[in-house]
């Protein structure tokens, strides 16, 4: 997607959790001539919405949207993130959230690949109405995918056979 100057918009639950993801890629990639960083090089813009509580506008790199249009407007992939319920139960209304958050049919534009590293609280972070359509099979995908990723880098990381 890098190379072929796609831009993605994610949607954040947690600022820590953003800010989590950036550096454990970051530092996990390092090792293999990676730089994340060199995305901005590629003119990929990432754009982030979420509620004012879970946003930290001194994140780098990042153009922060108040709303799911604006965060929308051009992109090419929608990222996803899991809200942790567990973690923030009683310290936001799940139903503002859902109302001005969700992803569903009606907000997600037509030609924008939905992406979702799982589990998905259905109903919060994506409407199930989006999950079961042919348009949610990709989060499945991704999750089958990601098997193999993963699998390809232990071997990388741990040595693996040579043969």
């Amino acid at each position: 997607a890098v190379t072929s100057g796609k831009q993605a918009a994610v949607v954040v639950p947690t600022t820590i959790l953003a800010l989590q993801h950036y550096q454990t890629i970051a530092e996990r990639f390092k090792p293999f001539g990676v730089n994340v960083e060199l995305l901005s090089r590629f003119n990929v813009s990432i754009k982030c919405v979420a509620p004012g509580y879970f946003k930290d506008e001194t994140i780098e790199n990042i153009e922060w949207c108040d709303n799911m249009p604006d965060a929308f407007k051009d992109a090419d992939i929608v990222m996803a993130l899991r809200i942790q319920k567990e973690r923030i139960q009683g310290i936001i209304e799940f139903e503002d959230y859902i109302k001005n958050y969700q992803i569903t049919e009606k907000n997600l534009p037509d030609n924008v690949v939905l992406m979702h590293p799982g589990p998905v609280n259905r109903d919060i972070e994506i409407s199930s109405e989006l999950l079961d359509s042919k348009r949610g099979e990709t989060i499945l995908n991704q999750a089958h995918n990601g098997v193999f990723t993963r699998m390809a880098l232990l071997e990388r990381i741990l040595g693996g056979h040579n043969g």
